[in-house]
Formats: C-alpha cells, sequence, structure tokens
C-alpha cells in the first residue's frame, strides 16, 4: 500500500513540475528545458525507487519471507543433516559457514562471499573423506548445496540493490537526488534573480504575483520530494554507522506509516 502512496505524491510532483512549466512560459521564464531535465531526474527517481522496492520484496520484507525464508529454511535443513552425522568436524565447518553468512548479512562486505565459497569447499572436502553410506553421503550434500545456492541468490541480489550508499540501485537513487538538490538550488536562484528584475518592467505586479505562484509550486514539490527522500537517508544513514562502527547494540528510530519505517522495524528485528 506504500508503493500506492508514493506513486500518488509522485503524480503529483509531476503535475506541480508541469505547472511550473507552462507558468514559465506565460512570464517568459525562459528555463523549459531545465524543467524538462528535472523531469527526467524525476523519472530515474520514481524507476529507481521502484526497483528498490521489488528488490526489497523479492530479498524479504520480513525474516520469514522472500529469498530471506527461503535461506532461513534450507540452512536450519543443512544444519541438521550435519548435526545427525554426529560428526564434530563438520559440525564446525557449517558453524563457519553460518558466521560468513553473518558477517555478509550485517557488514554488507563482499569479501565475506568469498570467505564463504572456501570454507564451503572445506566442508565438502571433509564430507567426502568420511566413511558413511553413499546415500547419506549424497543428502546432505544436497542440503549443503542448496543452503550454499539461496545464499548465493541473496548475496547477488543485495549486491544489486547495493551494498553501500553508492553502489547498486541506492548509488544511482543517490546520484538522482544529488542532481535534483542541484537543480532545485540553482533554479531558485535564477527565480530570485527573475522576480527581482521583473520589478521594474510594467508587468511588476503580474510577474510578481505569477512569481508567488511559481514560488508556492516549488514549495510543494520540494515538501513532497523531502517527504518520499528523508526516511530513506536516514535509514542509509543508519545502516552506514552500523556498518562502520560494528556496534549491532544500537537501533533506528524511524517512525510512521511508511514502508521505510516498517523497513526501519526489520532491519532492528534483523540487528537482534
Amino acid at each position: 500500500k506504500y508503493i500506492d502512496k508514493f506513486s500518488t505524491n509522485f503524480v503529483v510532483l509531476l503535475e506541480g513540475l508541469r505547472q511550473i512549466k507552462s507558468l514559465s512560459s506565460e512570464i517568459d521564464f525562459d528555463h523549459a528545458k531545465d524543467l524538462t531535465e528535472l523531469e527526467q531526474i524525476f523519472e530515474n527517481y520514481n524507476e529507481y525507487f521502484r526497483g528498490i522496492a521489488k528488490l526489497k520484496k523479492e530479498i524479504g520484507l520480513t525474516p520469514k519471507t522472500g529469498l530471506y525464508g527461503a535461506l532461513r529454511k534450507s540452512v536450519h535443513t543443512a544444519e541438521d543433516a550435519v548435526k545427525e552425522l554426529k560428526d564434530w568436524e563438520l559440525i564446525a565447518d557449517i558453524l563457519i559457514l553460518r558466521r560468513r553468512e553473518k558477517d555478509f548479512m550485517l557488514r554488507q562486505d563482499a569479501k565475506y562471499l568469498g570467505k564463504f565459497e572456501q570454507d564451503y569447499q572445506i566442508l565438502i572436502a571433509t564430507l567426502d573423506s568420511r566413511n558413511i553410506s553413499p546415500i547419506t553421503k549424497a543428502a546432505v550434500k544436497e542440503n549443503m548445496n542448496e543452503y550454499a545456492n539461496d545464499f548465493r541468490l541473496l548475496a547477488n541480489k543485495m549486491k544489486e540493490l547495493g551494498l553501500d550508499p553508492k553502489s547498486g540501485l541506492l548509488g544511482q537513487l543517490r546520484k538522482t537526488i544529488h542532481e535534483s538538490e542541484t537543480l532545485f538550488d540553482v533554479q531558485a536562484g535564477t527565480l530570485g534573480e527573475f522576480i527581482e528584475s521583473s520589478k521594474s518592467t510594467a508587468s511588476m505586479v503580474f510577474n510578481i504575483s505569477s512569481g508567488v505562484a511559481f514560488t508556492v509550486l516549488f514549495i510543494l514539490i520540494i515538501s513532497i520530494y523531502h517527504s518520499i527522500n528523508t526516511p530513506i537517508q536516514t535509514l542509509k544513514s543508519f545502516m552506514q554507522r552500523v556498518n562502520n562502527d560494528k556496534d549491532l547494540t544500537v537501533r533506528t528510530e524511524i517512525n510512521g506509516n511508511h514502508e521505510i519505517a516498517q523497513l526501519s522495524e526489520y532491519f532492528n528485528d534483523m540487528l537482534a
């Protein structure tokens, strides 16, 4: 339902921008090219946001859904299969794999994927060396393979999303935010100069009133824009803090009835 709310706000945002373009033409504020560029940036922002939302849903909005849920199920099955062998070396190997998995999930660092693969091969080699029935060995291998594949799939989706603020879809979203902020600043300054210069013309009253309406529409766009962007930036900053400080005791405090607050709650649950 929050995607629907985003879509509604985005339609309002674009409509406001198009009204500004129309009003700009009427008052001879010739910046249609810049406004068209801003509209394209907003379209890109919408595309990246929807891509992020889709990936978040695919990864799992709760520990029991999506790829999170599939990994959780397969790892428990693999652990149970190994424990039934009562082989302490194999049990230690799978615990090391779980550590690599959790290190990657918490630190968002791709180096742990390589370590996971190395340790996975060690476990398989140890399993192959054991004198157990071929049927049992094949079953354990199948469970381990399913666990490893589920983890790889989840890791790839997380890399696609972005392991840091400058990579993946999160990096592209961040770039569009900076681009739009730059254009906002330029247009706000240009608009101020235009209004000031219009005071000396015969149509001063008309231009000032039009400029005020133009500014109100700009404020509306900025307000809607920040209502969408601020929670995302807050959650991003918190994730950076957890990654940099390695402190798993802190918690986000993003409140509200929106998707980012819900993601914040799930992230807190994951750190618990």
